[in-house]
């Protein structure tokens, strides 16, 4: 019966159950990884998206900056502005997607778990947090440090 099966449907192969069992698994590790790579390529979007904006949202402040330094602040002073400026970003950007994660995923929970909080290793969530936070202030300030390389008078002039 396999013999005319297999003539009748060329590439039809009879295998074991540990074969077919095999052949899924492998099927699945790619698809996992076809995942992860779709969700990297996000996550690297995402992080551009960040990154561009708050460049160019503290480049624009070149002027006020400037102004900033006419009025007697030393460059020291403007950077520890902005890098509280910076905490304090992080700190919403990271309650807030906290927040929007926990509203999308506690149906999930509720459905698979029965628990209200998503399981999971917390090594994740502080890596995330950790990395937004390295951008935030990765960007901030030396975006902030580059616009005060220039002299005061200039920057104060400059346009908006």
């Amino acid at each position: 019966m396999a013999l005319a099966l297999a003539r009748v449907a060329p590439g039809l192969a009879v295998v074991d159950r540990d074969t077919l069992v095999t052949s899924y698994a492998k099927d699945q590790e790619l698809g996992a990884w076809i995942n992860y790579l779709m969700a990297g390529m996000i996550i690297a979007y995402t992080a551009i998206s960040v990154v561009n904006s708050l460049v160019m949202s503290t480049t624009a402040r070149r002027r006020e900056f400037g102004l900033q330094r006419l009025t007697g602040a030393t460059r020291g002073q403007v950077l520890r502005m902005m890098t509280v400026e910076a905490g304090m970003t992080t700190v919403i950007g990271v309650l807030l997607g906290t927040v929007v994660a926990f509203t999308t995923l506690l149906p999930f929970t509720l459905v698979t778990d029965g628990s209200l909080l998503p399981k999971g290793p917390i090594a994740i969530y502080l890596a995330v947090t950790g990395a937004a936070a390295a951008l935030t202030f990765g960007a901030t300030l030396l975006s902030t440090w580059l616009g005060l390389r220039s002299r005061p008078t200039e920057a104060a002039v400059a346009p908006a």
